[in-house]
């Protein structure tokens, strides 16, 4: 039988999905969130991968596969996606170790990421009401009186 996560459950990913019942897929998903955004806020020095915010995580139920979905920070430099996605294949082998070292599983997933430009557009909403700058669409909109 399948249960609903309450948004409350999930503060790591933006998006509500369905887990088999139990606890331990939500507990380990957490852990892998927390343990992922920890190494690339303190611990790669990759420089590719300085504006990389991890946004969320899924576990597939068997523990094999892990889906998780990164935003780049909005900034006057960005790297092309392309250095990107290969700091971030060059950085997989660092992560699937050190993730060995923190949490004791029989097995590792394997790390899939995926950009996540909901939530790079959201990023660049609050940096543009930060700055009082104006929306692209905004100013076009304007009526002149």
């Amino acid at each position: 039988m399948k249960s609903r996560r309450h948004p409350s459950e999930q503060p790591f990913s933006l998006f509500e999905v369905e887990v088999p019942s139990g606890n331990r897929l939500v507990r380990l998903e957490h852990l892998f969130f927390e343990e992922i955004d920890r190494l690339f806020r303190l611990e790669i020095s990759d420089k590719r991968l300085q504006l990389v915010s991890i946004v969320s995580l899924q576990l597939s139920p068997d523990l094999r596969n892990a889906k998780v979905s990164y935003a780049i920070a909005p900034s006057h430099f960005v790297p092309a996606i392309k250095d990107i996605e290969t700091g971030l294949a060059k950085a997989m082998p660092f992560l699937r170790a050190r993730i060995a070292e923190a949490l004791s599983l029989k097995r590792i997933p394997t790390i899939h990421f995926h950009r996540d430009r909901l939530a790079e557009s959201s990023l660049r909403a609050g940096e543009v009401l930060r700055k009082g700058e104006t929306l692209p669409d905004q100013e076009n909109s304007k009526d002149p009186k």
